[in-house]
């Protein structure tokens, strides 16, 4: 069970799945945050206006607890205070981009043989802009293709670019397992996939 304490008396008990508890709004990020993401300190909205969370604790007591869904906008006031929560899930992110699987590109990686596979782990879009550790230097750049070639694995024709597995505008890293180096061709084709995927995908976006 997890659970946020705020500085009224009243607390929230939410389920600890990641994919039952509702998204609570956050004002300071003006987006539909999971439970988790928040800290003390952090604000919500409540019916009385901001209110500071005071603490965010774990718990492993298990407790009955109901997940409903609401028609049309999805959201919804929780408490006699009023948090403004949201009850998309996370695996609704993937739900909604099922359609335009189909269209991932098809590239095998020469590491494993097989077929590169969609990042299903992405939960929402952070942004390139609040991901900037991720976003490979010049010189990361030169020591990932020099590692590539030292571990004996062939590089795509030039010209070369490095590409993300897991985007960094969604959350991914710069480790070596999420990039892989791509013809500048065959890299268009997944940025046009994931072009697709901002454009038409964002659960988000239209509840603001």
């Amino acid at each position: 069970m997890r659970q946020f304490c705020c500085k009224l008396p009243t607390c929230c008990k939410l389920p600890p799945s990641p994919l039952i508890p509702p998204l609570i709004w956050s004002p300071q990020e003006i987006d539909w945050r999971p439970l988790g993401d928040f800290a003390e300190g952090d604000v919500v909205s409540t019916l009385d206006g901001l209110m500071t969370l005071q603490s965010l604790e774990r718990r492993s007591t298990p407790n009955d607890v109901f997940n409903i869904e609401v028609d049309e906008n999805h959201r919804y006031r929780i408490l006699s205070t009023g948090v403004l929560v949201h009850n998309v899930d996370y695996s609704q992110l993937v739900r909604s981009i099922k359609g335009v699987l189909e269209n991932y590109p098809k590239v095998l990686d020469p590491r494993t043989g097989r077929f590169l596979e969609f990042p299903s782990a992405i939960f929402t879009r952070v942004g390139r802009a609040a991901n900037t550790p991720a976003i490979l230097s010049p010189a990361e750049r030169v020591a990932f293709l020099d590692e590539w070639v030292r571990r004996g694995i062939p590089l795509p024709p030039a010209p070369v670019q490095i590409h993300h597995i897991h985007p960094v505008e969604w959350g991914g890293d710069k480790g070596f397992a999420n990039l892989i180096p791509l013809n500048v061709t065959v890299h268009q084709e997944f940025n046009s996939f994931w072009t697709v995927i901002r454009l038409n995908s964002n659960p988000f976006g239209k509840l603001i």
